[in-house]
């Protein structure tokens, strides 16, 4: 080989030996610029691991080859009923879903572990349905607090769920809870893990319904049914198209009268007659009785009542009525303690002032007012003042004991001497010795307890339209009348948890029926005003002759008012109050409770309404009250 050929192939050597070096050193280079991902679930029933690279898709594909200094974002995703319980291989949170590395530099290894839940707290609660056809009432079971959907509920705890429709529309059925039985437009749902709770509901709109009605004992008279607008008598059963009103009459035979009806609200219950609006399947009947049989009223009968030794502790409703002075005596920041005491399970009858009012005049004693009835003598007496009243329970407790040991009103704490004569005014100052055993006024706070109380939330009926006043003290609602289940209608009344309109004519008139049912009232508001029932006598009836409340105390709201010991205040005192009779006097007159058939409004009926005689003569001794009786009390 010539010298020019070995120079030749010494220089080809050496670049040919630089250029191999640098390739192999830029692959070298390009295998150090790449990291990779391992990432796994340790258990996989529990849930799911992804990776996402910078702004990619989420993989669960592992592993991957990255690119160093690109973000990586790793996120654990539990299934229904588990939770995150650690990570591995990346220092983070334990219960971190999602885990960042802003600029990867080395292979990682990330493996992710999920966790039964075994007592979770609270679950989601979500209820729905069509509100242009109906909505969905939930409530907590236990005390009857709403839920408004989606609602956060511990564990365990019950909720009962009612399907209210919107006129013209009616409930279908359930979806994600089983309905009562006796009633299935109302489910209850125990709650252990999130439910979804639906309501279903249709249009009544071409509907037909049927219509049957009868008579329990035809020898007493007979039913009859048309349809408004017709003269055409229905047969039973008719099917009627929804929308429509049938007018039922009760035809009683000579000497017979009409006793009681079954399926349908009548007022009063023994009325001749009465109508229904065509939104339900009905079966109507009627029975009569021989003419001059009176209820088996017992006028003298008394109602024990031991209020709690806790006492009443006030609480603020004040959004369920409309005036400060519906508010009652339990106000926010008062608690009142009562000595047990005994009450009369009606208001005193014309009868009965009458027996006691002859023998009392022929004792030595003087009344201002005879008194009056409401045609017949089963009647609350009406027409007599607060004075005539404390003077006939101390004339009636001498008539019963013999003798004026227990007479309760004396003319003063130091004065012994017991009051007998209503026509002065010696009687206003009275001294009421409330430890004496005999016949009295109830105080108002005594007889608001007993028109409200409805139990100690043993039973869910104590906790139906009831607030609670302390641990274990239901009252029923200040919107509402003594003993009912829903409130009394009037403008901006929350019924069902919502603010009733006035298009809602089907619910105004369930409000009517419920204030009736407890009640001798005629007068309700439809939505729109106030209307006078002229179905409906304006005048007192029969003691006993609507449901009674929860203690079984009648008439507590409604036909007539109710004289109460107390004088009138406006400013009751935020505090501790044992036995509370009022102030010694007021220039607003003496209190009277729970509405009179005579009234002019529906809420005089509210139990809790508070009315005075400022309007008046103190005690009422000049013109009067419209309908102003009043019940006895005594303690134990």
């Amino acid at each position: 080989m010539n010298k020019n050929a070995l120079a030749c192939f010494c220089i080809f050597t050496l670049f040919f030996t630089l250029f191999t070096s640098c390739n192999q050193n830029s692959k070298g280079n390009e295998e150090t610029k790449t990291v990779n991902l391992n990432f796994s679930v340790l258990n996989p029933e529990g849930g799911t691991l992804t990776a996402r690279v910078d702004a990619g898709m989420p993989t669960t594909k592992s592993p991957l080859q990255v690119k160093k200094g690109q973000e990586v974002t790793f996120k654990a995703v539990n299934n229904t009923g588990w939770d995150i319980e650690k990570w591995e291989g990346f220092d983070g949170t334990e219960d971190v879903k999602t885990l960042k590395i802003e600029k990867v530099d080395t292979d990682i290894n990330v493996n992710v572990k999920f966790k039964k839940q075994e007592n979770k707290d609270t679950y989601t609660i979500t209820f729905t349905s069509d509100k242009t056809m109906g909505i969905i009432i939930a409530k907590y079971k236990e005390d009857g607090t709403p839920l408004i959907s989606p609602a956060k509920v511990e564990k365990n705890k019950v909720i009962t769920f009612e399907a209210s429709p919107n006129l013209n529309y009616s409930f279908v059925n359930w979806e994600g809870v089983t309905p009562l039985n006796d009633n299935p437009s109302k489910a209850e749902l125990t709650v252990t893990q999130d439910a979804t709770i639906k309501a279903n509901f249709k249009s009544q709109i071409n509907q037909n319904y049927e219509v049957k009605f009868s008579v329990v004992n035809q020898e007493g008279g007979e039913l009859e049914a048309i349809e408004k607008g017709k003269t055409e008598k229905l047969s039973s059963p008719s099917t009627l198209a929804y929308g429509k009103t049938v007018i039922f009459t009760a035809k009683a035979k000579p000497n017979f009268k009409v006793k009681s009806w079954e399926g349908i609200t009548v007022n009063p219950p023994n009325g001749p007659s009465c109508e229904f609006y065509v939104s339900k399947n009905i079966e109507v009947r009627v029975e009569f009785e021989p003419a001059g049989s009176t209820p088996n009223v017992d006028n003298e009968a008394l109602v024990d009542v031991t209020p709690p030794l806790e006492g009443v502790i006030g609480q603020n409703e004040s959004t369920k009525v409309q005036f400060s002075f519906q508010r009652g005596v339990f106000i926010e920041g008062r608690t009142v303690k009562l000595s047990p005491y005994k009450i009369g399970k009606y208001e005193v009858s014309y009868n009965l002032w009458k027996k006691v009012f002859d023998w009392a005049k022929e004792h030595g004693y003087s009344f201002a007012n005879e008194g009056s009835h409401g045609g017949a003598g089963e009647t609350p007496v009406i027409n007599v003042n607060w004075r005539d009243c404390i003077i006939w329970c101390n004339a009636y407790t001498e008539m019963k004991n013999g003798n004026t040991d227990e007479c309760v009103y004396r003319k003063s704490s130091q004065d012994d001497t017991v009051l007998k004569n209503a026509t002065n005014d010696e009687a206003d100052s009275t001294f009421a010795n409330i430890k004496k055993h005999g016949f009295r006024l109830p105080t108002e706070a005594e007889w608001e307890f007993a028109a409200r109380y409805q139990g100690d939330g043993t039973e869910a009926s104590h906790k139906e339209n009831a607030y609670l006043y302390g641990t274990n003290v239901y009252l029923t609602n200040l919107n509402s009348a003594s003993g009912a289940k829903k409130p009394i209608g009037f403008k901006g009344v929350i019924y069902n948890g919502a603010m009733l309109e006035e298009e809602e004519t089907a619910k105004w008139n369930e409000l009517k029926e419920e204030l009736y049912r407890v009640a001798v009232y005629n007068v309700f508001f439809d939505g729109k005003k106030v209307i006078r029932d002229k179905d409906i006598p304006n005048t007192v009836q029969a003691c006993g002759s609507r449901a009674g409340n929860m203690l079984g105390i009648h008439d507590m709201s409604g036909n007539a008012f109710e004289w109460c010991f107390d004088w009138y205040t406006d400013s009751l005192k935020t505090e501790e109050e044992i036995d509370p009779i009022g102030p010694e006097s007021s220039e607003d007159g003496k209190v009277f409770r729970g509405g009179s058939i005579q009234a002019f409004i529906p809420t005089n009926a509210l139990v809790g309404d508070r009315q005075c005689t400022k309007d008046y003569e103190k005690t009422g001794v000049g013109d009067l009250p419209p309908g102003m009786g009043f019940r006895f009390a005594c303690t134990k």
